[in-house]
């Protein structure tokens, strides 16, 4: 066996990329002790912020840095390098980029990083280096990409008796769409030897010092700040691509030219876990190749979930909330949510659903991979024993489909007419693939060709995520507030979450999973994980000055592109700045559940009391309705919460609501009518909510009512 292979595969995160740092260092510090060494990295697959972490360790492990040396670099391009303050627009009156920031710094550490002025021609790649290893950075290309369908139900056959292609379908046009998610490929050789058949579509990348090695290293950086250009935030990356890369999928407005221009944006808005392509780019490098395989993937976006019953556009009440300069709640009050309101809810959380959608579906697809792969080595069992029928034809037309299944294939991946594959380069393929001529080994070939399973195997994961704590809690990351971009106001929550990265990384190297032997041969010594940073980060934590500063850029931002009046621009400028602060202060974390209580039959004059001043009287119909979240917090140690406009506490974990009466004698108003108790612990609230926007009936009140005799208990509620 020749030793262990490893994918690496790292998903986006914004500042979180300083997780995914750390935990990459400590990997590469790791990998000499695999249980089945050698180990050498040959795969490559990145999007968002993983892209350019990755990015600088290709780069090291080919220049033949240290293990001391990559940590280094990693450290110092998500931790010391990157900022807030760096990511500002050095004039906003210049800055003239579809992007709220600069990405000058980015590529100033790119550069400095990725230097490939500094090769000696003497440089041994790292032990860990495989030549001809495979890279890939996930894009969203914003041109696009003109496909069409090839499985025509109705299509004319296409001259030469190949297979039928979108280009001579009846009709082609009728399926013809736009895909945006796109690659950058590179292969990296340290050696000047010819690559194999599956390098067409790659950039060939080497240290040598020649001008179209250092435009391909040019590519390699762009890549992976493309990769990385979050929309929104900064602006789209323009790539040349060539027209190798794409194939047959080059566009045809495009077929009288050799290279265009693309612009691209963050990979992670469509495959954040490019698990997909690492699984392609192995099987291509394990072909005819006894190698252990193991993928090890890398994500700080994987930490349990972040569903929300119900959803807040939905909801017939809004919990809007006031905070002071410090960040400290001033008041809460029930409205009707607004179109804005409904709007931005809307947007907030489809960035979630697209984020949790596409990690789902890569790893979904890697469990019925390795599904297919054991049905398929059960069956082939079963033919060990099969014998064709004497006299029939079966096994002539087995060779024939076995031929037109090569030649299709070989088409595909070629980009050329199936004319010009010619018929003893397929016939010298299939020999290479039968062990033996016999029936047997021809069905089963063609049964791996059709579920194209030839020569593939289970594969064996190793996840690092904050969800690898042991017990059912994550580990705190402290940039993870403000969509991601936490970790840039402040080098101590980046600091923070390199370290966890390398704690969590030796935790899960070092782990038995079930029957399986831990990744190591010998137990490595763990690095401490680092102390929660106290008080929790969250934007309303932030320094007052860098708060003030990022609000000022809102201004600035807004204040440029307002055609209107100065005096109206900057009411109207103070009105965007406040709501938009607001809502940065609001976020809610970990998962909540809502509750929507509604008191009936109730006498004039009653109000409920709020906690921040906001008291909700009974309507003309005798109602007072108001709402209960209970929140779910899974980083650290597992805990619920309650809350709400309308929520009191006495401080020993008992929660209440309190009714009070207003009557005409003026000296009698605000008479205390009693209290309700909210019984059983915010856990046992939060797994019996009713997660949905129907009112919640909690008690028929009446005047005779003594208020102070009602518990209200989640499991008594009843649903109207």
């Amino acid at each position: 066996m020749a030793g262990t292979r490893i994918a690496l595969i790292m998903g986006g995160g914004v500042s979180l990329g300083t997780f995914s740092g750390g935990a990459l260092a400590q990997v590469i510090n790791l990998l000499k002790h695999a249980q089945r060494g050698p180990a050498k990295i040959d795969v490559v697959s990145g999007a968002s912020a993983g892209s350019m972490t990755l990015g600088v360790v290709v780069y090291h492990l080919l220049k033949g840095s240290s293990d001391q040396e990559i940590e280094n670099a990693l450290h110092q391009a998500w931790v010391k390098q990157i900022s807030i303050d760096n990511l500002y627009p050095k004039d906003i009156s210049r800055h003239n980029q579809a992007s709220f920031f600069s990405n000058e710094i980015i590529e100033k550490i790119a550069g400095n990083i990725i230097n490939t002025d500094e090769w000696t021609g003497n440089n041994e790649p790292h032990p860990l280096f495989a030549e001809g290893m495979k890279v890939s950075f996930s894009l969203t290309n914003l041109n696009g990409i003109p496909v069409r369908s090839e499985g025509q139900i109705i299509r004319q056959a296409s001259s030469g008796g190949g297979a039928p292609s979108g280009k001579n379908s009846v009709f082609a046009d009728a399926v013809q769409t736009t895909f945006h998610q796109d690659n950058v490929r590179f292969v990296v050789r340290s050696q000047s030897n010819s690559g194999d058949e599956f390098e067409s579509q790659y950039h060939v990348l080497c240290p040598w010092k020649n001008d179209p090695a250092q435009k391909k290293w040019d590519i390699f950086r762009n890549g992976a700040i493309a990769s990385g250009a979050f929309p929104g935030a900064f602006p789209p990356e323009r790539i040349l691509r060539e027209r190798h890369e794409f194939g047959r999928w080059w566009p045809d407005d495009l077929e009288h030219s050799r290279r265009f221009m693309f612009d691209y944006l963050d990979g992670g808005i469509l495959r954040n876990e490019p698990l997909r392509e690492a699984i392609q780019m192995a099987a291509e490098q394990d072909r005819g190749k006894d190698v252990e395989r193991v993928f090890i993937f890398i994500d700080p976006n994987v930490s349990g979930t972040s569903e929300v019953y119900p959803l807040s556009f939905n909801m017939p009440l809004s919990l809007k909330e006031e905070y002071d300069r410090t960040g400290r709640l001033k008041s809460s009050e029930l409205t009707s949510p607004d179109y804005m309101s409904k709007l931005m809810g809307v947007f907030g959380r489809f960035a979630g659903v697209l984020a949790s959608q596409a990690a789902y579906r890569d790893w979904l697809k890697a469990a019925h991979y390795n599904s297919l792969v054991e049905w398929r080595d059960d069956l082939m069992k079963m033919f060990d024993d099969l014998q064709p029928k004497p006299g029939s034809d079966i096994e002539k037309k087995l060779d024939d489909l076995i031929e037109t299944i090569y030649r299709e294939k070989a088409a595909r991946s070629t980009g050329g007419d199936d004319d010009l594959v010619e018929t003893e380069k397929i016939q010298e393929k299939i020999k290479n693939d039968l062990a033996d001529n016999s029936f047997n080994t021809k069905l089963k070939l063609a049964i791996d060709l059709v579920a194209n399973l030839h020569k593939k195997r289970k594969l064996n994961m190793v996840a690092i995520t904050p969800a690898s704590q042991e017990g059912d809690a994550d580990h705190p990351i402290a940039g993870n507030f403000l969509r991601s971009f936490g970790g840039f106001f402040e080098e101590k929550f980046r600091q923070h979450d390199f370290e966890v990265g390398k704690h969590l990384a030796a935790k899960v190297l070092n782990a038995s999973i079930g029957d399986a032997k831990p990744f190591l041969k010998e137990e490595a010594d763990v690095p401490p994980a680092p102390q929660p940073i106290d008080p929790e980060p969250h934007y309303r934590e932030l320094d007052n000055l860098r708060r003030a500063n990022f609000e000022k850029l809102i201004e600035e931002h807004i204040d440029s592109s307002l055609p209107i009046p100065g005096i109206i621009r900057g009411v109207v400028r103070r009105k965007l700045v406040s709501r938009v602060s607001n809502s940065l202060l609001s976020g809610i974390d970990g998962q909540v559940k809502y509750v929507y209580l509604r008191f009936e039959n109730l006498e004039d004059r009653r109000y409920l009391k709020g906690n921040t001043g906001d008291d909700r009287h009974v309507n003309s119909s005798g109602i007072i309705d108001t709402v209960i979240g209970i929140r779910k917090r899974r980083e650290g140690t597992r805990s619920y919460s309650l809350f709400g406009p309308h929520l009191h506490s006495d401080g020993n974990g008992n929660h209440f609501l309190e009714f009070y009466r207003n009557r005409r004698t003026p000296f009698r108003s605000g008479e205390k009518q009693g209290r309700i108790e909210l019984k059983g612990t915010p856990e046992e609230w939060f797994r019996t909510a009713f997660c949905c926007s129907c009112p919640c009936v909690v008690r028929d009140m009446s005047e005779d009512e003594r208020y102070e005799s009602i518990e209200v208990k989640a499991v008594n509620v009843d649903l109207i």
